[in-house]
């Protein structure tokens, strides 16, 4: 659940701009199954017993709604079904920019490395610079 975790934790700590590769959107397991996503259902099946964890914390469309500054990049290869799916979940939500990918595989970071794309991408923005009574 890595890109899940990207996601949630720069919008919760509202950071400038967040990048996630092929992320799950949710994590909740009526939504998965009405998804057809079964690939983590084994390493979901404990947290999915829990009865404490709050909605915002299964489903990103949930925690995005809230109020943050912070831009979501949603990478995706436009020919992995799931990938889509789950981007399809937070598309056009305040904040949130889905790049489709011209692959098929649930790997658009190496994707997006072999185009040279990856490394701008990555590049953080150039300095403001701050006057002296700024700083």
């Amino acid at each position: 659940a890595g890109g899940f975790a990207a996601l949630a934790a720069g919008h919760v700590l509202d950071v400038d701009t967040v990048h996630a590769f092929g992320p799950q959107t949710v994590i909740e397991r009526r939504a998965l199954e009405a998804m057809g996503d079964m690939r983590w259902h084994l390493a979901l099946h404990d947290a999915w017993k829990r009865t404490d964890l709050l909605p915002e914390l299964l489903d990103l469309r949930l925690l995005l709604a809230s109020p943050s500054e912070t831009i979501h990049q949603v990478h995706v290869c436009a020919g992995c079904r799931p990938d889509l799916l789950h981007a399809d979940r937070l598309e056009g939500m305040d904040g949130v920019l889905v790049h489709r990918h011209d692959c098929d595989d649930h790997l658009p970071a190496k994707h997006c490395r072999k185009i040279g794309a990856l490394s701008t991408m990555m590049s953080p923005p150039d300095p403001v610079l701050l006057s002296p009574e700024e700083e």
